[in-house]
C-alpha cells in the first residue's frame, strides 16, 4: 500500500471519527448547559427571595421604631438595608449578581460594592468607619490592591498582606489620606519566637487560629492623596467584604470588568410590566435582570437585580475530563482502527499479489509440459517418426506424472491452507523419522558421493503431527541433497530443541536472496530443478507445516554452504 493511500484513508478514518467526537460532545454539552441555565436561573428567583425576606425583615423593624415613636427617614431606611452583608453569592463562578436600589425619583442609592472600613477606637462611640476607596484609587490602583487582598485568600498563613489607611475630616466625610500595603511575615507561635512591634502600627499582632506570631514585615505597596496636604500619623488596618473574592481574583476581577453589573439602567416597571427577563448575548453570555417593589410610607424604593452568567462555560468546564478522554479514546480508536483497516489492505493486496503470483507460476510450470505433450502427441499421431513413438510416449508420461505430482501438491497445500485443517498431534520419535529418511535417500546420497554426518541425541520424542512433520524433513534432506555438489557434505543436528541441516553448494548458489528462499516455486536453478523433479515449493510447504506446529525455521549462510533449522 502505498504512503498516500495509506495516508488518505487515515485521513477519513480520522475525519469520521472526529465528527462523531464533536457531534457527540456538543449534544452532552447542550444537555449541561439547559441544566446549567436552568440552575442559574433558579439562583436568581432564591436570591430575589433572600431580598425579600431581608425587606420584609427591615421594614418590620422601621414600623417598630414608629410604633415606639422612633421615626426614621427613607434616607435612614436605606442605611439599614446593606446589600453585600445580607445577600449570599452564587456558588458556581459563572454566575454574577449585583443589587441596586432605586428612590422614587428614580435616583441610584446603593449597589453591590466593596465595602471599606475600619474600626476608630479614637471616637466616643467606637464604631467601624465606612469610607469609599473607588473614589480615589484609578481602577489599576484599585486591582493592585485587590491581587494583594487576593493573596490572603489562600492556605498560606505564613504570610498575609495587611492594608493601612491615613484618612482626614472634611464636611464629615472621611477621606483617604494615604495607603500602606505590608506584607506580614508570621511564625507558629511555638516560643522559638517573638512577636515584634510593627514599625507602622506600632503594636505586636498576633493569629490565634492558628496560633500564630508577626516576626516580621515589609511596605510593598503605597498610595498617597495628592490633594491631601495634612499629615496623618494615624493608621488603622482596613477591613474588606469584597464580592467574589472568595472564588479568586480573576472572579472579582470579572465581575468588577462587567459593566451589565456595574452601571445598571433603571427599569420602569409600570411602563415594561414585567419584573423577570432574559437578554441572551451571542451564544456563551447570558443576562437575567428581576425587579420589585418596596415601599416606606410614601416612599418607594424599586430593587433591581442583574445577573450575568456562562452556562456553556459552565457546562464545558463541568465536562473537561469528559472531552478529554472521549478525545484519547477517539484517538485509540483511530490508530487502532487505522493500523487494523490498513493490515488487512495489506493483507488484501499481498492476498491478490500471491494469487497472480501462483497464477502466473502455475502457468509457467505446466506450459512446458503441456507444450512437449501436445508437440510429441501430434508427432505420435502422424507417424513423423514411427521409431520414436516409443519415446515420445515414455515421455508424455513422464511429463504428465510431473503435472500430477504439481497438482498433488497444490491440493496438500489447499488442505493446510484450509480454516478446518486440523493436525493429528501425537509423542513422535524424530531419531526414527530421520533415519527412516535418510535411507530413502540413500541411492540418492550415493550416487552424488555425499557424505552424511549425523549428530543426534538417542530417544528424541516430540509433540508433532508425523505426516506433517515427515513431509517438512523430507523436504528439507531432499533439497540439501540436490543443491549438494558430488563429493559434498551435509551436516545434520538432532537436539531435545530442534533440527538443523547444512550442506556444501556451488559457489554461485550463495548468490540467492535468502528472504525470497521460502516463497512458492522460487527456485535455484532451472535445469537442475527439472532434472530432480523440485517445483520450488518444498521449502515453502516447510515454512507452512512448521507454522502450524508454532514451530520457527530459519535459514543462513555457513562457512562453506546454507544451513536450514527447525526450532521448537
Amino acid at each position: 500500500m502505498k504512503k498516500g493511500e495509506k495516508r488518505r484513508l487515515v485521513l477519513k478514518i480520522s475525519t469520521g471519527f472526529m465528527v462523531l467526537y464533536l457531534a457527540m460532545m456538543c449534544i452532552f454539552t447542550m444537555i449541561i448547559e439547559h441544566e446549567y441555565e436552568n440552575k442559574f436561573e433558579n439562583d436568581l428567583h432564591t436570591s430575589v427571595g433572600n431580598v425579600s425576606s431581608m425587606l420584609y425583615e427591615v421594614q418590620s423593624r422601621l414600623w417598630y421604631w414608629e410604633r415606639m415613636d422612633i421615626y426614621q427617614s427613607p434616607d435612614e431606611y436605606l442605611d439599614e438595608y446593606f446589600l453585600y452583608y445580607d445577600i449570599k453569592e452564587p456558588e458556581s463562578e459563572f454566575n454574577q449578581m449585583s443589587y441596586f436600589i432605586y428612590d422614587k425619583n428614580k435616583n441610584l442609592k446603593d449597589q453591590t460594592k466593596i465595602q471599606y472600613s475600619y474600626y476608630d477606637d479614637t471616637l466616643e462611640v467606637q464604631e467601624n468607619i465606612f469610607f469609599d476607596l473607588d473614589k480615589f484609587l484609578t481602577n489599576e490602583e484599585l486591582k493592585r490592591v485587590m491581587q494583594y487582598i487576593s493573596k490572603n485568600y489562600t492556605n498560606n498563613t505564613s504570610e498575609t498582606y495587611r492594608v493601612l489607611i491615613g484618612t482626614v475630616e472634611e464636611q464629615k466625610e472621611m477621606i483617604p489620606a494615604k495607603l500602606y500595603i505590608e506584607r506580614v511575615i508570621w511564625h507558629e507561635a511555638d516560643g522559638t519566637y517573638h512577636s515584634q512591634i510593627d514599625p507602622l502600627t506600632n503594636q505586636m499582632h498576633a493569629m490565634s487560629n492558628p496560633s500564630m506570631v508577626q516576626i516580621d514585615s515589609e511596605i510593598v505597596w503605597e498610595w498617597h492623596n495628592q490633594d491631601i496636604k495634612e499629615d496623618t500619623k494615624k493608621l488603622w488596618e482596613v477591613s474588606f467584604t469584597i464580592p467574589y473574592m472568595e472564588k479568586g481574583y480573576k472572579n472579582w476581577e470579572k465581575w468588577y470588568d462587567d459593566s451589565y453589573l456595574q452601571q445598571a439602567d433603571y427599569i420602569n416597571t409600570e411602563a415594561q410590566d414585567y419584573k423577570f427577563v432574559i437578554k441572551t448575548q451571542g451564544i456563551w453570555e447570558k443576562r437575567m435582570n428581576y425587579t420589585s417593589l418596596a415601599s416606606y410610607r410614601d416612599d418607594i424604593f424599586q430593587i433591581q437585580i442583574n445577573a450575568t452568567a456562562y452556562p456553556y462555560l459552565a457546562a464545558i468546564n463541568h465536562l473537561k475530563y469528559i472531552y478529554i478522554f472521549a478525545f484519547v479514546a477517539c484517538t485509540v480508536c483511530v490508530v487502532l482502527i487505522s493500523v487494523q483497516v490498513i493490515t488487512m489492505y495489506d493483507k488484501r493486496i499481498a492476498l491478490e499479489q500471491n494469487r497472480k503470483d501462483f497464477t502466473n507460476a502455475m502457468a509457467h510450470e505446466l506450459k512446458t509440459p503441456l507444450s512437449i505433450i501436445r508437440s510429441f502427441s501430434e508427432n505420435i499421431s502422424e507417424n513423423i517418426r514411427m521409431d520414436k513413438n516409443q519415446y515420445y510416449a515414455k515421455t508424455i508420461i513422464n511429463h504428465v506424472d510431473h503435472m500430477d505430482d504439481i497438482i498433488v501438491q497444490m491440493l496438500e497445500l489447499s488442505k493446510m491452507n484450509a480454516d478446518d485443517f486440523h493436525l493429528i498431534m501425537e509423542s513422535q520419535n524424530i531419531n526414527k523419522i530421520l533415519q527412516g529418511l535418510l535411507k530413502e535417500y540413500e541411492p540418492f546420497i550415493k550416487e552424488k558421493q555425499i557424505h552424511i554426518i549425523v549428530t543426534s541425541n538417542e530417544n528424541i520424542n516430540i509433540i508433532v503431527d508425523k505426516k506433517y512433520f515427515t513431509i517438512a524433513i523430507r523436504n528439507l534432506i531432499s533439497n540439501a541433497v540436490s543443491y549438494t555438489p558430488l563429493n559434498g557434505i551435509i551436516e545434520i543436528q538432532l537436539s531435545q530443541y530442534q533440527f538443523r541441516i547444512d550442506n556444501t553448494v556451488h559457489a554461485s548458489k550463495k548468490l540467492v536472496e535468502l528472504n525470497k528462499i521460502w516463497d512458492m516455486f522460487y527456485r535455484l536453478d532451472e535445469e537442475e530443478n527439472q532434472k530432480e523433479k523440485h517445483f520450488g515449493m518444498g521449502l515453502y510447504v516447510v515454512k507452512r507445516i512448521a507454522e502450524l506446529h508454532h514451530m520457527k525455521c530459519s535459514v543462513e549462510y555457513t562457512k562453506n554452504g546454507i544451513g536450514f533449522t527447525i526450532k521448537w
